[in-house]
């Protein structure tokens, strides 16, 4: 049996990504916990591991017929290895998510610690082909979807404050001024103690880092914001 080509696993590759990154984009835009990043990582990650299985079944095939006792190759069977490290670093990145009340991170970190560790055994198995086409396509995850991702995904932001519509109107006039375009996802009120904090969730698009900043460094001129944070929920 021949290995696999180069533009096999180049195809096997690409449309991992495509389907992962599809599935991924749906569920952000529905402000899931996983998104395109997360989604696609796994996508790629799942398929550099069935490629190294395709081709330690091929190696194996090849080995029988060159005369080699195969009850002794499949006794050695190299690919308990994979199921043995794949476990592990699944418990390694379950322990890089953090979930709090409202914000749920570390999902990407846990995806590309998997991945990473699929590039490893791929490497260290000796399939170059395979480490080396899925890093490309996972560094294009990373690099060029977090762009992409970040145009499309609109950003909600949890603002907490005192003084009820009075001050709910001044964090309005912010947005105006920084031109954020805010719609407001919901308006409700808490009791901490015996003084009512009102919450407002608005949605804003394009939200990037930067413009997190600029939003909290003017929010917080005003004694009555309690807080101010973003939310993937």
């Amino acid at each position: 049996m021949n290995e696999l080509s180069t533009q096999s696993i180049a195809l096997r590759l690409f449309l991992s990504m495509i389907f992962s990154a599809v599935i991924g984009l749906e569920r952000e835009k529905n402000h899931s916990n996983a998104g395109l990043k997360t989604h696609t990582i796994v996508g790629i990650s799942a398929t550099i591991i069935a490629l190294i299985q395709s081709q330690i079944i091929i190696h194996t095939l090849d080995l029988a017929r060159s005369g080699l006792d195969i009850n002794a190759v499949i006794r050695s069977d190299p690919a308990r290895l994979i199921t043995g490290v794949v476990s592990g670093i699944g418990f390694l990145g379950a322990g890089t998510i953090v979930v709090t009340k409202r914000n749920v991170s570390g999902l990407t970190t846990a995806a590309s610690i998997w991945s990473v560790a699929a590039i490893g055994l791929a490497t260290g198995m000796g399939y170059l082909e395979i480490a080396i086409l899925g890093f490309i396509f996972l560094l294009i995850t990373l690099l060029i979807l977090k762009r992409f991702s970040s145009l499309n995904a609109p950003q909600r932001i949890i603002i907490k404050y005192l003084g009820g519509p009075v001050v709910r109107d001044e964090v309005l006039a912010v947005f105006k001024k920084l031109n954020f375009k805010a719609n407001a996802q919901k308006y409700d009120i808490e009791l901490h103690h015996d003084e009512r904090v009102f919450v407002s969730v608005f949605e804003i698009a394009n939200f990037n880092d930067d413009d997190f900043s600029a939003l909290v460094d003017d929010l917080t001129k005003n004694n009555s914001i309690v807080s101010v944070q973003t939310t993937n929920i």
